[in-house]
């Protein structure tokens, strides 16, 4: 992970945004016991289905790190670390494009 956040920082695009996406509750998780192919699906929709696509929706290269973790408190859920341009960062995250990365799972 270190080792991809330096790239990210070199090749100028520093990861600069923290999203967490819990999947207990969500239309993304199937319900019942956690298993690894609950994982994979929670994973596979959140990082393609909505990340990767609200960032080619805006025009930006998908450059992100992530770790899946089940706890407690959040159950089943996903950190990732993503950049995001700072120059209209705040207008990515509301609107339409919020929207569509809502509707897109």
């Amino acid at each position: 992970m270190l080792n991809a956040r330096d790239y990210a920082a070199a090749i100028g695009k520093p990861l600069n945004t923290w999203i967490t996406i819990c999947f207990i509750g969500s239309r993304f998780y199937p319900g019942g016991d956690v298993t690894s192919e609950h994982i994979e699906t929670c994973r596979r929709k959140a990082l393609h289905a909505v990340l990767a696509k609200f960032m080619a929706d805006i025009g930006i290269p998908p450059v992100y790190l992530y770790a899946v973790e089940r706890a407690k408190r959040l159950g089943l859920h996903i950190h990732i670390l993503a950049h995001l341009p700072t120059r209209g960062h705040r207008r990515l995250l509301r609107g339409d494009h919020g929207e569509k990365a809502r509707r897109s799972g």
